[in-house]
């Protein structure tokens, strides 16, 4: 099962710490734990929310830079669109954005619920799942045998069961100078 949305059919809300907005594109529970999937602004400097007892997997979607400096750890720096760094939810984490406001895809799960984060750029097979975001960055996608190209502005979502046939995602063409780029959360069986 898959569905398509345009991106802009998700509404906008302000950050419990009024730094950003954000657009919830999916959330559940199961066995393993809860989970959520977002697309956030962030607007400028500032911390993040605290999200304890969840494991937050967050990728850079847009082009700029965020520096994320979590508590005890050295700067992390993601410089580019695809970019992803995993972390606790209960660390304190502030954000610069040295070359402006971003955007950032999210992955919050519960610890012990099984949750990825992965940034394509070649075909990949979506393995079998409770459930998978797809947020095309660069260039037309497709899903082999089905449906219509997305791209970006959109998002592909839906689940994998055991007994289905597995899903492949494909680059249509290429988008320039620059290779295809699509973001997958994916919330495989516990």
């Amino acid at each position: 099962m898959i569905a398509l949305h345009d991106l802009t059919t998700f509404p906008e809300t302000d950050w419990k710490n009024g730094q950003g907005r954000t657009r919830e594109l999916a959330r559940g529970d199961t066995q393993g734990g809860t989970w959520r999937v977002s697309l956030a602004s962030i607007e400028g400097d500032g911390p993040f929310s605290s999200f304890p007892g969840l494991v937050r997997h967050l990728a850079l979607a847009s082009p700029g830079n965020l520096i994320l400096n979590t508590e005890g750890d050295c700067p992390h720096h993601l410089n580019s669109a695809g970019a992803i760094l995993s972390f606790d939810g209960a660390m304190v984490v502030t954000a610069a954005c040295p070359s402006g406001p971003v955007m950032a895809f999210n992955l919050m799960a519960s610890h012990g619920q099984p949750a990825l984060l992965r940034a394509h750029e070649t075909p990949f097979p979506l393995p079998h799942t409770v459930h998978f975001t797809l947020l095309p960055l660069r260039g037309p996608w497709h899903v082999a045998g089905r449906g219509p190209a997305f791209g970006p502005g959109s998002v592909l979502q839906g689940k994998i069961v055991a007994g289905d046939t597995p899903l492949h995602i494909s680059p249509m063409a290429s988008s320039g100078p620059q290779a295809p780029l699509c973001l997958a959360a994916l919330i495989p069986p516990s």
